[in-house]
């Protein structure tokens, strides 16, 4: 299975004061790998992160993003992916059902387009909302 992690989950994965949940998170993350399913960081997630980081100077959680990235499957946007999310977000504005601003719909539907992909995904994330209408989501403590 691979697994994608929403921009949501890497902020608390490279936070290093993240709470409980980021402890958590960090443990069902090491228990999915153990189970040899494959964590996958998309370009758009990544970049969503980072620019936030760079602008914040965060250069310990920058190295800490690199550190997390490279120990997964980074999954590049290409133009098949980026096509399909045009046509999602196409699809989602004119059914009306998502509420978010189109500005905000955008890394959401580019992640959920690079997940569809592949039949055996599963997009983690903490806001299901925007996630549940285009791809396989759930919420990470499912994991």
């Amino acid at each position: 299975m691979r697994v994608y992690l929403d921009t949501n989950l890497l902020w608390w994965l490279v936070h290093p004061a993240g709470g409980s949940d980021a402890i958590a998170l960090r443990q069902l993350v090491q228990k999915r790998r153990a189970t040899g399913d494959q964590i996958v960081v998309a370009e758009i997630c990544d970049y969503e992160a980072r620019r936030e980081l760079i602008r914040k100077s965060a250069s310990k959680q920058l190295d800490r993003l690199d550190r997390f990235i490279s120990a997964c499957l980074y999954q590049p946007i290409d133009t098949v992916a980026m096509r399909r999310a045009a046509h999602l977000w196409a699809d989602l504005r004119r059914a009306g059902r998502l509420a978010a601003s189109d500005a905000a719909l955008d890394g959401d539907v580019i992640l959920s387009a690079q997940a569809l992909q592949f039949s055996n995904h599963v997009v983690a994330t903490k806001n299901l909302r925007h996630l549940t209408d285009v791809c396989n989501a759930i919420d990470w403590r499912a994991l």
